[in-house]
This record gives structure tokens, C-alpha cells and sequence, in this order.
């Protein structure tokens, strides 16, 4: 606490068995502080502070109801009309920035009113919040909007029916209810919901919603996610991604995609569908093993896939793909094996070769 700061226990004028403070309740205030004459209401005026345990809050206005347990604090306007002294509450280390709060010490229940925190990656902001978003700033570039949201033990945030607004335009669904984790660890992260992008593409399948899915943190050795993505005419997707890693040993990424695309400008065209597929796998081992070596590199596609779904020129003009997957091991001192499987495509000319290649090396 600052200096001028004065600890105080409850007055005895405010104590009964049904309202006792456990704990010392530190004050302060730099213009004045002022107690009713019954001695159960203080005020606190200019950057005041009080800290009770874990619970702390800073306002330029706060009143301390010693009858009630309770606590508010708001903050005040200066000559032009501006809020300054806006309260922020702390507890158990985290801070919730706010327009003002009522909090009882006895439930440790708020009511808060124009609330913005920090929660994992993300941000919460709510007009009025029952204590028990994606940006910090005032008016975000995409945020989910939602009459009831609720913060579960600092480990997810779950609502009831929400939109999801861009440039505060809505999008034209509401979601019955959202799930959000809290991600806690920044390595492997924490399962949840990924948000899609939007946009139009000039190829002709119209307005999209695509990357969007869910993430599977199963361990710090593997995880994966499930994407979608939808088109105004009728294309649509599917992907999934996973990833796998044992230390010392070996990583790896895999990739599944699968897409529907609709020919023509209406999703009523009756032409025939264009359906692609694209594998990518890629495997690196650690070497700490000289007598064996696994790895790939593999990347098989349809012959339509680029051209249909192509989201830049260098991806659309590409012709050529090449997949292997090698493996070797040492028998003895003095006997070395390979093997190497090898797949090369051109898909503007619909030819593939494959081959094997297996060698002994004697020394």
C-alpha cells in the first residue's frame, strides 16, 4: 500500500455475529475519508485503495459498508465531463478494469458494471456482469456478443445464445450456446473452439466462413484439429490437422483435406461436383539413433485440387508434387540398408510415376 495508507480493523459499533471481517482491511484515501456518525459507513475520496486479503480495488470514489460486509466504488468526471478514477478490482492476482462494482465480502459476489478483463488470449467485456472477447480495445474488430456469460473458475467461459459480430456487424446466425477455454499453457494450449475468417473469393464460389473448427490439446505430445469451411454457392470443406512429437526422438505434422466445390453460380447447378483431396505428412527423426533413420515427406494431391481451391497464383499455376518416405537401417558394423519409395505427379498432364529403391551397402 501507498504511504498514508491506514490499517484498520472493523469498528466495534459495526461488529454482530451475523457481519464480522476475518481478515485486516487496509485503507486509503489522498483527498479525505470520511465515517458516518453510527460508524458502519466510510467514504473514501481521491485515489482511494482499500485491500482486504486477496480482494483489492482502486477508485477515485469508494464507500466500505461495514453493516453490510460490502463494498462500491465508482469513478468520478472531471471539469470537461470525463470518467477518471475508473475502479479496478484484483483478485487472487487478476485484474478486472470496470464502470462500477458492489461487492460483499461474506458471499464474495459482485455486481459489476461495464467490465473489461483479461482472460487467456482473450478479452471479456460485459455492461452488466454477476461476478461468481478477442481484443482489448474499447471497440474491437470482432468480438461475440452474448445476453449471459459466465467465467467458471478461470478455466473456461460458457454462455448462452451468442453472435458473432465483425466491424460490430453482425453475422446472419446465432450460436445456441458457446464454450470458450481459458488457454493456460502456451505451448500446447488448451481444447476449444476456432473462430472462422470471412470473405468473398473472386473464383466464382461466392461469400465464405472457412478455417473455423475445433482444437484437441489431448498432451504436450499430441494434438489436433477439425476444419470446415462453407461457401454462399454450395462448395464446401473439410480438413484435419494433427501434430506429434516425442522428445529426443521424433516430430511430425499430417494433414487431411477434403473438398466439394459447385461449379457455376447457384448451388442448384446440376453439373458435376469437383471433389479433391489433398494428403500432406511430414516426419522428421531426431538422429540419436545412427543404426535406423524413418522419415517423409509426402504430399499427394488430386489432379483438380490447386485450380479449385487455389488461394493464391503461385498455389493455382503449381503442376508438380513429389511424396517419399525413406528408411534405413544398420545391420552390422559393416552392413548398411536403404529403401526409399518415391511418388511424383503432374497434375496438368495427369501423369504420376512411382518407384522403389531399395540398396545394401557393404563396407
Amino acid at each position: 500500500m501507498p504511504k498514508g495508507t491506514v490499517v484498520s480493523v472493523v469498528p466495534d459499533s459495526a461488529r454482530s455475529k451475523e457481519n464480522d471481517f476475518t481478515e485486516t482491511l487496509e485503507y486509503f484515501a489522498e483527498d479525505s475519508t470520511v465515517m458516518d456518525a453510527d460508524g458502519k459507513v466510510m467514504y473514501l475520496y481521491g485515489n482511494a485503495q482499500v485491500l482486504y486479503g486477496e480482494v483489492g480495488l482502486e477508485a477515485n470514489y469508494i464507500m466500505v459498508n461495514w453493516g453490510k460486509n460490502e463494498l462500491s466504488a465508482n469513478g468520478t468526471k472531471d471539469t470537461s465531463g470525463k470518467a477518471i478514477g475508473k475502479p479496478v478490482f484484483t483478485e487472487n492476482g487478476t485484474a478486472y478494469n470496470m464502470d462500477s462494482i458492489r461487492y460483499n465480502f461474506d458471499s464474495k459476489k459482485a455486481i459489476i458494471k461495464g467490465i473489461v478483463t483479461q482472460q487467456g488470449d482473450g478479452y471479456l467485456q460485459g455492461a452488466k456482469v454477476k461476478k461468481d472477447t478477442t481484443c482489448n480495445l474499447k471497440d474491437p474488430h470482432f468480438h461475440i456478443g452474448a445476453k449471459m456469460i459466465k467465467l467458471v473458475n478461470k478455466k473456461q467461459v460458457v454462455s448462452g445464445p451468442f453472435r458473432l459480430y465483425v466491424a460490430d456487424v453482425p453475422l446472419p446466425f446465432i450460436v445456441p450456446f458457446g464454450w470458450f477455454p481459458i488457454p493456460k499453457n502456451k505451448e500446447t494450449g488448451t481444447s476449444g473452439v476456432i473462430m472462422p475468417t470471412y470473405g468473398e473469393e473472386p473464383n466464382g464460389r461466392g461469400f465464405y466462413l472457412r478455417d473455423g473448427g475445433y482444437f484437441f490439446a489431448i498432451s504436450e505430445k499430441f494434438n489436433f484439429k477439425v476444419l470446415g469451411q462453407a461457401y454462399s454457392r454450395g462448395s464446401w470443406g473439410l480438413g484435419s490437422q494433427a501434430s506429434y512429437a516425442q522428445k529426443y526422438r521424433y516430430t511430425g505434422n499430417v494433414s487431411l483435406q477434403f473438398n466439394s466445390n459447385k461449379p457455376g453460380d447457384s448451388p442448384f447447378d446440376k453439373r458435376a461436383t469437383a471433389r479433391d483431396m489433398n494428403l500432406t505428412w511430414s516426419h522428421s527423426p531426431a538422429n540419436l539413433r545412427p543404426d535406423r533413420s524413418f522419415s517423409t515427406n509426402v504430399n499427394f494431391v488430386t489432379n483438380g485440387f490447386n485450380q479449385n481451391n487455389a488461394r493464391d497464383i503461385n498455389a493455382y499455376t503449381q503442376n508438380n508434387f513429389g511424396s517419399s518416405v525413406q528408411y534405413s537401417r544398420s545391420i552390422t558394423n559393416n552392413i548398411k540398408t536403404n529403401m526409399s519409395y518415391r511418388i511424383d505427379q503432374n497434375v496438368r498432364t495427369k501423369v504420376m510415376n512411382t518407384g522403389l529403391d531399395v540398396s545394401v551397402n557393404v563396407n
